[in-house]
């Protein structure tokens, strides 16, 4: 009997006691950033400042979609070294294609976000379908698009020769009119990253991506798409 109790109030200690290493496991990442803020706010007057947020928020707006997009296959275990190149080649096509032909800069981002589906698509049967690595798939593919940018664009700017044929819509939306004083690439990221934590954690999708993240034999067993979800895994990263 005093054994049990002994076990008893054991496990209740343990269950009262906070766990820091999951805590820092989970919040660790926003601990450290808001540790830098903090600490260069009190070294540098002007870090604190509206027009220094204002400017980092939209320098890594970019970067933020890119990282949103990797999220969808980092939950499943995979990695993509690619995305860098798909967004390269995309916008090489956009570019390319407004400033040497006639078509309207709406249809050439259709026809980039149709070679970036290819591309995911290529990447995605490469790791799910015939089982390489998904490490060294991507890596090897990106090294790949870089020269495949280098042949639509040449050796020379696209942006700088053809300027004056990218129409001004098509540059708003990147260099647009503030919307409360933020650019546009802030808000595109802001609306994918809503979409992204819809399907990821409000969707039977999302959920079996997380699942095939824990343990894909198990997913598999579970009656769970494995090969279908990692590939469009890629498909979505690329889009």
């Amino acid at each position: 009997m005093s054994n049990t109790a002994a076990l008893g109030g054991a496990q209740g200690a343990r269950r009262g006691s906070f766990d820091w290493v999951a805590f820092i496991a989970r919040y660790g990442v926003l601990i450290a950033l808001a540790g830098c803020v903090v600490f260069f706010s009190a070294q540098e007057e002007k870090f604190r400042t509206y027009d220094n947020f204002q400017t980092t928020l939209e320098g890594t707006a970019p970067l933020l979609m890119m990282a949103l997009g990797l999220t969808v296959v980092l939950v499943m275990g995979d990695f993509d070294l690619s995305v860098s190149g798909t967004v390269a080649v995309s916008s090489a096509v956009v570019v390319a294609t407004v400033v040497r032909t006639d078509i309207p800069w709406g249809l050439a981002v259709l026809l980039a976000l149709a070679v970036a589906l290819v591309i995911g698509a290529i990447n995605g049967t490469l790791v799910a379908y015939v089982g390489t690595p998904s490490f060294i798939t991507t890596l090897a593919s990106g090294v790949m698009l870089a020269g495949v940018e280098l042949a639509i664009t040449g050796p020379g700017t696209t942006f700088i020769s053809g300027g004056d044929n990218i129409p001004r819509s098509y540059r708003n939306l990147g260099i647009g009119e503030p919307l409360a004083q933020i650019k546009s690439p802030v808000w595109i990221a802001i609306v994918l990253a809503a979409l992204l934590w819809l399907l990821l954690a409000k969707t039977e999708v999302g959920r079996f991506m997380y699942a095939i993240g824990g343990n894909p034999e198990a997913a598999r067993l579970s009656g769970i798409p494995v090969k279908l979800l990692r590939a469009s895994g890629f498909v979505v990263v690329a889009f």
